[in-house]
């Protein structure tokens, strides 16, 4: 298995002046190497990790390469999304990434982009292609076009597998109505998990919080929604006092003491205190979460990122589909719209999804909060009756899934 610190280097392939690792002999990496398309013969990098790419930014070719890789053309496949504040930032108002309101963006500036240009006007490189998660990456970073293309193609996607079983749907029931699964702390997950704490829902949230930690470097002024949505906002605080006198709330890992979250900019308890492996591996290997998913209606995703304009989605989508389970995704604007552009369904027929193409954050969440409450209003003869007519989206879902694990990720 890689280490943490094998996940923060940046690896070459076909380099021309530069070794292979020999870590990249491991079969993660010789998979990640075929995923991307380009053989033996094309030269790139694969960076797996958030932010700054310092010794990209060191690296120096010598002419002969430099014509080489001009005429080759060099790739950089970026596994992870995009870390981008606007550029009249200092730092990151989220620790290692920023959200904010649209209207500020009129110029982004990306640290791995930074650091990728810093790397293309040191060595004159003429022909750089940069391969990211970020959906219309192209509308939103065009001040880099000079120097090299940034394309959106998700190596991260290309490389997720499902191996544990699915569920048999001949007798259904529901005892919850919503699965939301948390591990890393982030604004829209606390408001999310605050607002189902009282709800039907298999929950996990590990963090003991404060409402002040939530209004903390937040893109919108929480304390407006006394006014304007006053419903919504005793429901959030009543929740958060709930989480605390619940938390850890546990699912696929189980852990017996709350982590305190003590701000961004304070103790920066991003994640729960335990030493077990990251869900996203875990969970992509063991079948631990079936029996939460055989009773539960559908999935509420908070994905890694919220209020910011570029989509990105992850693993966390292909739960549900997996499962057969509809979902609400709790992300930027436009990922549903990223989803579907790999062929998959969604659910608008059945259910308002015109939250994807809210680009307002604040109206975004609420108008997934009044979603959550439309299904949280239906009986389980209405669920099972929407289960049913759910049931050819599900199943074309999950055939599309597993013939894309098969075959390739090509939208």
């Amino acid at each position: 298995m890689l280490t943490a610190d094998d996940l923060k280097k940046l690896y070459c392939f076909n380099l021309k002046d530069l070794p292979d690792d020999p870590i990249t002999k491991d079969y993660f990496f010789i998979k990640l190497k075929e995923l991307t398309g380009l053989g033996d013969q094309v030269p790139f990098f694969i960076y797996l990790y958030n932010g700054k790419i310092s010794n990209l930014e060191s690296l120096r070719h010598d002419n002969e390469c430099i014509d080489y890789y001009n005429r080759k053309s060099l790739h950089i496949f970026l596994y992870e999304p995009l870390c981008y504040r606007p550029n009249v930032w200092s730092q990151h108002n989220q620790g290692f990434y920023s959200e904010f309101n649209n209207e500020e963006h009129v110029l982004l500036i990306s640290d791995e982009l930074e650091s990728i240009s810093k790397y293309v006007e040191y060595n004159n490189l003429k022909n750089v292609i940069v391969h990211t998660g970020d959906y219309s990456c192209e509308k939103y970073f065009t001040n880099y076009n000079d120097k090299f293309k940034i394309v959106c193609d998700d190596l991260f996607l290309k490389n997720q597998n499902f191996t544990y079983e699915t569920i048999d749907f001949s007798n259904l029931t529901y005892k919850k109505k919503f699965i939301c699964l948390n591990w890393r702390y982030a604004k829209h997950r606390y408001f999310i998990s605050s607002y189902l704490s009282d709800e039907d829902c298999y929950l996990s949230w590990y963090y003991r919080s404060t409402i002040e930690d939530l209004k903390e470097n937040l893109w919108f002024d929480l304390d407006n929604w006394k006014l304007t949505e006053p419903g919504v906002y005793d429901k959030i605080v009543d929740g958060i006092c709930r989480l605390n006198s619940k938390v850890p709330l546990c699912l696929d890992i189980i852990h017996d003491k709350p982590t305190d979250y003590s701000g961004i900019n304070g103790g920066k308890n991003f994640f729960p205190n335990n030493d077990f492996v990251s869900p996203s591996i875990k969970n992509a290997n063991e079948n631990s979460l079936i029996d939460f998913y055989k009773n539960t209606f559908c999935e509420i995703v908070p994905e890694s990122r919220f209020a910011q304009p570029t989509g990105n989605f992850s693993e966390k989508v292909f739960k549900p589909i997996h499962y057969k389970k509809p979902f609400i995704l709790v992300a930027p604007p436009y990922t549903l719209e990223y989803v579907r552009s790999f062929g998959f369904k969604t659910f608008s027929d059945y259910f308002d999804e015109s939250y994807d193409v809210e680009i307002n954050h604040e109206n975004r969440l609420l108008k997934i909060f009044k979603l959550i409450d439309y299904i949280n209003g239906l009986d389980n003869k209405q669920l099972i009756y929407l289960h049913t007519q759910l049931k050819e989206i599900l199943e074309y879902n999950f055939d599309l899934l597993h013939f894309k694990i098969k075959n390739g990720w090509k939208p």
